[in-house]
C-alpha cells in the first residue's frame, strides 16, 4: 500500500467491507491510471475499477484520502503507477512458471499481465480479503492458474507454508516471489521469518520482488519495519540468500517512466529484484531483518 495511505477501516459497501482501506485507496489509483490515455498511462488494469468500486474514484473520496497525507494526489497516482509498472517488468522478464503474491490485496496481476497465461499464480492472504476479491471478480477469467490461498504470514506458526504445498507449488522448481507493499507492516522478528520460510521454498535461480519503505516516510501507525537505504535493502537481502539484489529509489523508478514531476529526489521509498543463490541454506535468524528500528 503507498506508505501514508489512510489506515480507518472506512468502506463504501458490503462487497468491500472487509477489505483494508490501504488496499481500497491503493486500486483506485490504479484505476485512476487506467483512465489516462492509452498513450499516456503506464499500464491498463481492467479490474481496478471493479475492486475499488466507483465511489473510491469520485473526488470527495479522493479529497478524504489526499487530506489524510502530505503528498498530493498526482503524486501518488505516479508514485503508484510507476511501482505498478517497475514490478510488471520485472516479473515479465522473471517469466516465473510459479508465482508467489504474499499479501496480494487487490493485486490483479493474475488477470492482466500476458506473461503469467498459464503459470501458476499463487496468492496468500487473510481469508476476508481474498474471498472479497473473488466476490468482486467473480465475471472475470484470470490468464494464469490462479490459486487464493488464506494464510496469516506474520503468524509464528506459518501454517500459511503447508496451505500453499497442498495447493501445488513446486519447491524443487524456480519460482517468483512478490512482496508489494508488504514489508512495512511486518515487525523486524516477523519479516526474519518470512524471509528466512520463503529462503526454503525458492529454489536456485528464483527471484524475488519486494518493496520497502524509507525511515523518513510519511507512514502510517501501522507501518513497523522501515530501511534507511539502498545499502541496508541489499544487505538484507543477501543475509537470506538473495544475490545481484538490484534495488531503485522510487524517484529512480519515476525517471525509468518519465514521472518525476511530482516524485520529490529525496522520497524515501525502495523497489528491489534478487536472484535465489546456489546454496539452499538460508543465512541469519529470526529477528535478523533490522538492527536499529521496528516502530513507525
Amino acid at each position: 500500500a503507498p506508505a501514508s495511505a489512510a489506515t480507518a477501516a472506512v468502506h463504501h459497501d458490503t462487497a468491500r467491507a472487509a477489505v483494508p482501506t490501504t488496499a481500497i485507496s491503493t486500486c483506485s489509483l490504479r484505476a485512476l491510471e487506467s483512465l489516462k490515455p492509452a498513450g499516456e498511462r503506464l499500464f491498463s488494469d481492467p479490474c481496478a475499477t471493479l475492486l475499488c468500486g466507483e465511489d473510491a474514484l469520485s473526488g470527495e473520496q479522493q479529497s478524504k484520502w489526499i487530506q489524510a497525507t502530505s503528498q498530493s494526489l498526482d503524486f501518488w497516482v505516479d508514485f503508484l503507477a510507476t511501482r505498478t509498472r517497475w514490478i510488471d517488468d520485472m516479473v515479465t522478464m522473471a517469466r516465473p512458471e510459479q508465482l508467489v503474491i504474499l499479501g496480494a490485496g487487490l493485486d490483479s496481476r493474475a488477470y492482466r499481465l500476458e506473461i503469467l497465461r498459464g503459470a501458476s499464480v499463487y496468492e496468500v492472504d487473510f481469508a476476508e480479503v481474498l474471498e472479497a476479491k473473488a466476490a468482486l471478480l467473480a465475471e472475470q477469467v484470470p490468464l494464469a492458474q490462479f490459486r487464493p490461498l488464506h494464510g496469516n504470514l506474520g503468524a509464528e506458526e506459518e501454517a500459511w507454508v503447508q496451505i500453499l504445498m497442498t495447493a501445488g507449488f513446486k519447491p524443487g522448481q524456480k519460482s517468483t516471489w512478490l512482496l508489494e507493499g508488504l514489508t512495512g507492516y511486518l515487525t523486524e522478528v516477523e519479516l526474519g521469518r518470512l524471509f528466512k520460510r520463503v529462503a526454503t521454498l525458492a529454489a536456485p535461480g528464483s527471484r524475488l520482488i519486494a518493496t520497502f519503505v524509507g525511515k523518513e516516510a510519511n507512514k502510517t501507525s501501522m507501518h513497523r519495519y522501515v530501511v534507511a537505504d539502498e545499502v541496508q535493502v541489499a544487505s538484507l537481502l543477501s543475509t537470506f540468500g538473495w544475490v545481484g539484489a538490484e534495488v531503485f529509489s522510487s524517484s529512480a523508478v519515476a525517471r525509468l517512466y518519465g514521472r518525476t514531476s511530482h516524485i520529490p529526489e529525496e522520497y524515501p521509498y525502495f523497489l528491489s529484484a534478487s536472484s535465489r543463490g546456489e546454496t539452499s541454506h538460508a543465512h541469519g535468524h529470526e529477528g535478523d531483518a533490522n538492527d536499529d528500528d521496528e516502530g513507525a
